[in-house]
């Protein structure tokens, strides 16, 4: 039922509803001046320092700070139940929050607004100047607003009609990442360990009995975890009760099964889990297929039909423009691979167009006037092979490190996209083709306009021979048919049964037989 109050945003100025997944405390990287030779003295029998707790007892009041296992600071104050990664112990940050949390419950009591018993506030000073809020329930493992919450960037990766049952594990995800921002304050159950165990054994089933696995991590990677995870179990069963100054004991462990927890339901909201569309394997997609356009019908056959094999590649791994970090990892490897003997192949045709025109009986003409058709031939084949070098040598370095898996899913976002990305992955191959077959041209025209017979019978027959074997190694892209036949065998015999059904067949007349007996 909707409130019939204003939203708590519109009456308290700067504050915003946000996601746990919104939250900037990977993106905040707080810069410190540098010193160039600091200069610490320690006094002498000096056995113990200040920890964190120390040093905030006594001007933070109730505010206990915590250690995140990665290492971020953040508080908890358990009479308010309020959570911030705010930097406290600057003075202005502290009477901000103090002023948004006295500003929310003062809303909440204007307007009557009960608060759950398990709930906590979550706050934070964001970049922008603004104070981001979201309540956590751990009874009902959800976030929730007091506010009316768009959440259209929170459900991207499931790009179709979004339902109440399947927002639900997205909720969840944000439950789970609001856990793994603040395992200190949550207690590792037991239970939350056997559903990451069951997950991670039922991943590895997965990838070993299909090759399109559902599943974000790879084998290595799945029994690794599954064996971090059976040592956090053991872990959380001696140490339940042990109590550091900045948590419980185990908290790292806790923060690791936290993030798996929000990559399960994470992975279930994209892969629409339990709906009647959901997505078995990583290659399905959940959208009608696109209609190629004419950029590729026109431009494949002049690249050599390249770009048709780097369009599978991506279309196998874009899924719904969204990217599986091992299948990007693959595709780099592959790619760069690639790229990297096609450099090798066109250094080596360079170098033998260059020997090429060194050929005394090439290069008859004078410095400065026409050139054969040999020559022109080899200057197309020597170029080529330069644009192939030097065009992988740049992707190789541009996949290296600039780009990234954000880089295809927004390419992926129409046809026109991806087909233009397919030709650009292409180009040092088709290169390196035209160059290979602007040499052979100049080689050829050189014999045959060499007017010795016996050079030109034998050209003639090994260009043939080249031919037929080139055309048998590209009748290959075309077999889609059990193999019985060479495939020119099959189109005659597929051509004589079409000649054949279309004669119409003469009419059989049979005497009546005789029924007696």
């Amino acid at each position: 039922m909707r409130p019939n109050h204003p939203g708590m945003c519109k009456e308290i100025s700067n504050l915003v509803a946000v996601s746990a997944t919104e939250f900037d405390r990977y993106n905040r990287n707080v810069k410190l001046a540098k010193v160039s030779n600091p200069s610490v003295t320690i006094e002498p029998q000096t056995t113990s320092f200040p920890t964190s707790s120390s040093i905030s007892s006594t001007p933070l009041a109730n505010w206990k700070p915590f250690i995140h296992p990665e290492g971020a600071l953040y508080f908890f104050d358990a009479r308010r139940r309020v959570l911030t990664d705010a930097y406290l112990h600057d003075q202005d940050a502290l009477i901000r929050i103090d002023l948004y949390i006295s500003s929310i419950f003062a809303y909440m009591q204007k307007y009557t607004i009960q608060r759950v018993s398990s709930a906590v506030l979550v706050l934070e000073l964001r970049h922008s100047g603004n104070c981001g809020y979201y309540f956590v329930d751990h009874s009902d493992q959800c976030i929730f607003w007091l506010d009316t919450f768009d959440a259209s960037d929170m459900v991207t990766d499931a790009r179709v009609t979004i339902t109440l049952e399947h927002l639900d594990f997205e909720m969840k995800s944000q439950y789970w990442y609001h856990n793994h921002l603040f395992p200190c304050n949550h207690e590792l159950s037991p239970t939350v360990i056997k559903i990451v165990k069951e997950w991670l054994v039922l991943s590895i089933g997965d990838v070993l009995t299909s090759e399109d696995h559902s599943s974000p991590y790879e084998l290595k990677e799945l029994e690794s975890l599954l064996s971090v995870v059976n040592t956090i179990e053991g872990i959380s069963h001696r140490d339940v009760n042990d109590v550091e100054d900045n948590g419980p004991k185990g908290s790292g462990g806790a923060w690791l099964i936290y993030r798996l927890m929000f990559t399960l339901y994470h992975e279930r909201f994209r892969n629409l889990h339990g709906h009647q569309s959901a997505r078995l394997e990583s290659t399905q997609s959940l959208h009608p297929d696109r209609e190629r356009t004419y950029l590729m019908t026109i431009f494949s056959p002049l690249f050599l039909y390249g770009p048709e094999v780097h369009y599978k590649k991506l279309q196998h791994i874009l899924v719904d423009c969204y990217v599986k970090r091992t299948s990007w990892t693959q595709l780099l490897k592959e790619l760069t691979n690639e790229w990297n003997y096609l450099t090798l192949f066109a250094t080596v045709l360079l170098n033998a167009n260059i020997a090429f025109l060194a050929i005394q009986s090439v290069d008859t003409g004078p410095a400065h006037g026409p050139r054969s058709h040999a020559q022109r031939a080899s200057y197309i084949s020597a170029v080529a092979s330069l644009g192939s070098v030097v065009i992988s040598l740049l992707f190789v370095r541009q996949h290296g490190t600039i780009i990234t898996m954000k880089f295809l899913a927004n390419r992926g976002e129409s046809s026109m996209g991806l087909e233009t990305l397919a030709l650009l992955y292409s180009l040092p191959y088709t290169l390196l083709l035209w160059a290979t077959v602007s040499f052979i041209a100049a080689f050829a025209i050189y014999c045959f306009t060499s007017g010795d017979a016996p050079t030109i019978v034998l050209m003639s027959v090994a260009c043939l021979m080249f031919v037929l074997l080139v055309l048998w190694g590209v009748s290959l892209y075309f077999e889609k048919e059990p193999y019985y036949y060479p495939w020119i065998c099959r189109k005659w015999i597929n051509l004589e049964s079409l000649i054949v059904s279309l004669i119409p067949a003469k009419e059989c007349k049979q005497a009546p037989r005789d029924s007696t007996v």
